[in-house]
């Protein structure tokens, strides 16, 4: 909490939390709050969650040029099949037991009806992956096998998947769990087509994009750094969208990067070989490293 404070109220920067977060923005900000975080630090929230809600508000057709531009898959996969124009678009939900409309989505204020036939489904939605809605609006859980098994049958129709957390795994405790993202990365492998599987967060630009127009449309990309532990999502993001980053070794890559101290980048504490090939693998170019996001001293000697 003091390098927030210390950024926010001393630096005056502007501090905006970019989430994988299937949920909306108040659920992030209570979270902060509860962490020790106080909200006026940050001039806003935007999780993937937002933006899976803002694209779905939009009717079929539609498309918001703030977000991807006109002529992106998105737009048209969320359009109905010619000849069906009329009628209410129909997804396959995937989410998580505990879901509320509240903070999650809720489909049928946005004219969307659920199905738990792949065959009648326009698309799949990915919120997470311990239940199933069904047309009665309640929950019935399901296992993994029973999801990859639905998904075989969607990705035969190359039915279009939005996720709305692309992370792959998660750091719990000691322990890297498996995240909704996972989910993308096996519809691929089913066979559909990458241009039909719509990543809502982070390293796709429309997390960014949201951002900015929401928070940062007075700053230039020049004046900013995203900062993040991880190189598929955070810092292949920010590179994506042409802003310079910042990435922290000690999260979900120690593993991959205990070593020898070592100073190159400048300031990471990891085996370089292992460093670059994690970036290559990943496709990711950090502008520079560090061990922890915090306040440097210069009266530090490490």
């Amino acid at each position: 909490t003091v390098w927030g404070r210390h950024l926010a109220e001393d630096l005056k920067c502007d501090l905006v939390i970019l989430t994988n977060s299937a949920r909306l923005w108040p659920h992030t900000v209570r979270r902060l709050e509860q962490m020790g975080f106080d909200p006026k630090w940050f001039r806003g929230v935007a999780t993937s969650g937002d933006v899976t809600n803002r694209v779905l508000q939009l009717g079929p057709g539609a498309h918001d040029e703030e977000l991807l531009p006109r002529d992106h898959p998105l737009w048209a996969d969320l359009s109905l099949p010619a000849g069906e124009q009329g009628r209410n678009r129909r997804c396959l939900h995937l989410l998580w037991r505990e879901h509320d409309k509240e903070n999650g989505i809720d489909l049928e204020a946005l004219g969307i009806d659920v199905t738990e036939d792949p065959h009648m489904a326009d698309f799949v939605l990915v919120h997470w992956f311990d239940s199933l809605a069904l047309e009665d609006g309640t929950l019935r859980p399901v296992s993994r096998e029973e999801i990859s098994a639905m998904l075989a049958e969607c990705a035969k129709r190359e039915l279009p998947m939005l996720v709305a957390n692309p992370d792959i795994v998660a750091h719990k405790g000691d322990k890297l769990l498996p995240m909704p993202g996972s989910l993308a990365v096996e519809y691929a492998e089913l066979g559909c087509p990458a241009e039909k599987i719509h990543l809502l967060g982070k390293p796709s630009p429309v997390v960014y994009n949201l951002a900015k127009t929401k928070f940062l449309s007075h700053l230039s990309k020049e004046e900013i750094i995203a900062v993040g532990d991880s190189l598929e999502h955070d810092i292949q993001g920010a590179c994506g969208w042409r802003v310079d980053s910042a990435f922290i070794t000690t999260g979900i890559h120690c593993d991959d990067l205990q070593g020898e101290e070592c100073s190159i980048p400048e300031d990471a504490w990891c085996d370089p070989q292992e460093l670059e090939r994690l970036c290559r693998e990943h496709n990711a170019d950090p502008t520079i490293c560090a061990e922890v996001f915090g306040l440097y001293d210069s009266r530090d000697e490490r």
